[in-house]
C-alpha cells in the first residue's frame, strides 16, 4: 500500500511536526509522500512542503487540505493535524486490514491512553446523540454529545468524521473537497460528512482497529465511552 501522508500547521509546533515525521519514517513503508502546507520549510528536503499565507482567512485548514489532496502522489491520502503521530506498526496494521474502502478510520488515542474521536456516532437515535437527525437526509440540528461505539458498530449513516485525522482516497477527495467558506470551529467536518451522506452512488467508511495514531496533546474528547 502507498500513502500521502498530509500535514496541516501553522509554523508554531516544529517539534511536533518533526515527531510526526519521523513516526512515518519509522513505518519503513516502500512508497510513501509526505506534504506540508503551512509553517516554515523543513530541514529534509525529500519532503513536500507549501507555503500558505495565514493572512488570507487564519484558521483556513479546508483550503489546507484541498491543497494537500492536489498534490497527493499516491491513492490513499492521510490527514493529520499537527498534533497526531503513528503508533509503531500503524503501517503494518493497514497492510494487514486491506485496502478496499474509500474512507478508513484507525485508533485514536489521547495523549493519556483513552480512546478520542475515532469511531464516532452522532446521530443514532437508539444512543440519543442527536434524535433530530434523519441519517441520510443529511439533516442536523444542534449536536448534543459524540458516543464512542464498539469498533464493530456498522450504520455509518449515523456517524461523523472528526477532521483531525482520517485516510481517505484521493479520487474521493478531489471528487468531494472540503468547503473552503468554512474554516477551523465552523464544523467543516460535519458539512463534508453530511454532503458525502448525500452521495447517490453511496460509499465505503471502514474501521480498521489494527493501527493506532496517538495525540501529543491532551484534547477532551467530549464523547461517551459505550
Amino acid at each position: 500500500m502507498e500513502f500521502t501522508f498530509g500535514i496541516i500547521t501553522i509554523g508554531n509546533n516544529s517539534d511536533r511536526v518533526f515527531n510526526i515525521i519521523k513516526s512515518i519514517k519509522d513505518q519503513n513503508i516502500l512508497n510513501f509522500q509526505i506534504v506540508i502546507v503551512g509553517g516554515y520549510p523543513p530541514v529534509d528536503t525529500s519532503i513536500d512542503w507549501i507555503e500558505f499565507n495565514e493572512s488570507i482567512k487564519p484558521k483556513w485548514i479546508t483550503k489546507k487540505k484541498n491543497i494537500i489532496t492536489q498534490y497527493a502522489k499516491y491513492e490513499n491520502i492521510v490527514f493529520m493535524h499537527d498534533y497526531i503521530r503513528l503508533m509503531p506498526n500503524w503501517y503494518i496494521g493497514m497492510e494487514k486490514f486491506g485496502n478496499n474502502w474509500d474512507i478508513c478510520m484507525t485508533q485514536i488515542l489521547n495523549v493519556t491512553g483513552e480512546r478520542f474521536r475515532d469511531w464516532v456516532i452522532w446521530a443514532d437515535k437508539d444512543y440519543i446523540a442527536d434524535p433530530s437527525y434523519n441519517g441520510r437526509s443529511g439533516v442536523y440540528s444542534n449536536i448534543t454529545k459524540r458516543i464512542l461505539p464498539s469498533y464493530t458498530y456498522n450504520k455509518i449513516e449515523n456517524m461523523y468524521i472528526s477532521g483531525a485525522y482520517f485516510i481517505v482516497k484521493k479520487k474521493f477527495m478531489e471528487e468531494n473537497p472540503l468547503d473552503e467558506s468554512l474554516i477551523w470551529g465552523q464544523g467543516e467536518d460535519v458539512e463534508w460528512y453530511k454532503r458525502i451522506m448525500l452521495l447517490s452512488s453511496g460509499f465505503k467508511y471502514v474501521m480498521n482497529p489494527n493501527s493506532k495514531v496517538k495525540l501529543m496533546k491532551y484534547k477532551n474528547s467530549e464523547a461517551e465511552l459505550i
